[in-house]
């Protein structure tokens, strides 16, 4: 076991704790909205992919950090 009396190391602890569907969930919803907007680009094998622009490149990463916004004004 642990000794946690509070301080840095029990921040650490049971931040990890409390965030771990935060995380999960981004990803999850990063690869659905890839694969609805880019017609299955996530998915696995090489016929499926996009030209990586960085127009495409901005897209996605404005939708992952609207919804990573969205996430924690929830919590």
């Amino acid at each position: 076991g642990s000794y946690m009396s509070g301080g840095v190391g029990f921040t650490q602890y049971a931040t990890a704790a409390y965030t771990d569907d935060i995380l999960d969930n981004n990803v999850y919803y990063d690869v659905d909205c890839i694969n609805d907007k880019y017609n299955g680009a996530a998915n696995l094998g090489t016929d499926n992919k996009i030209k990586a622009t960085l127009d495409v490149v901005k897209d996605i990463a404005t939708e992952s950090t609207i919804y990573g916004i969205d996430t924690y004004e929830k919590f």
